[in-house]
């Protein structure tokens, strides 16, 4: 019989971040710390629904000269990045 351990709202949300930048998916993370999988993606949905949207305004990548060069990457965890890159 296993042991049911209770969390606080701000212990899921340290397990989520964590989660977020183990580079582990999240059913990884939760067999790796024993976390209950159903549970764990309840608390990381609605951590992402209180989240205010973080935006990064890049028009100023825009104005710069053709020839400038930049690469920028963007981690949206699970293991999937977004990769910009000029030049």
């Amino acid at each position: 019989m296993s042991t049911r351990i209770r969390r606080t709202s701000q212990q899921w949300q340290a397990q989520v971040d964590d989660q977020a930048t183990s580079r582990l998916s999240a059913q990884q993370y939760c067999d790796q710390h024993q976390l209950c999988y159903p549970i764990f993606c309840k608390w990381r949905k609605q951590s992402n629904e209180r989240a205010p949207a973080s935006l990064i305004d890049l028009t100023s990548l825009v104005s710069e000269p053709a020839n400038q060069t930049w690469d920028i990457e963007l981690d949206l965890g699970s293991g999937m990045a977004l990769r910009l890159k000029r030049g």
